[in-house]
C-alpha cells in the first residue's frame, strides 16, 4: 500500500477543514414584541390582549420556532407588564432580549 506523500496530506487535511469551517447554523428565529406606555402589547405588529400574550408566544415558538423575543418596551411602561410578558416568554420556552426604548414605526 502506497502512503499518502506528505504534501498531498496537508492540502487533503486543508481542504477538509476548509470545508468544516462552510458549515452556516439555521437563523434563530425572533419575534419582536413592544410594551406601550400604557402596557399595551404588540407582538410582530399586531395588538395583543395581556391575556392572550402566553398562547399566542407559545403558538409562535411551535410554528415559527420562534427562539428569541425581543421585547422593546417603553420607558413608562409599568414593571408588572414587562416581568408578565417575560415570564410569558419563559413559558413558552423562547429566550428573551431587550431593547433600550420602543422603535419608532
Amino acid at each position: 500500500m502506497n502512503p499518502i506523500p506528505r504534501p498531498a496530506a496537508w492540502l487533503l487535511a486543508a481542504g477538509l477543514s476548509a470545508l468544516a469551517g462552510c458549515y452556516a447554523p439555521s437563523a434563530v428565529v425572533h419575534a419582536e414584541l413592544d410594551i406601550a406606555a400604557d402596557g399595551a402589547y404588540t407582538l410582530n405588529g399586531q395588538a395583543v390582549a395581556p391575556a392572550e400574550l402566553g398562547s399566542a408566544l407559545t403558538g409562535l415558538a411551535q410554528r415559527q420556532k420562534v427562539a428569541i423575543l425581543d421585547i422593546h418596551a417603553s420607558p413608562k411602561a409599568q414593571i408588572n407588564r414587562i416581568q408578565a410578558a417575560t415570564q410569558a416568554a419563559k413559558q413558552a420556552q423562547i429566550r428573551v432580549a431587550f431593547a433600550e426604548e420602543v422603535p419608532q414605526r
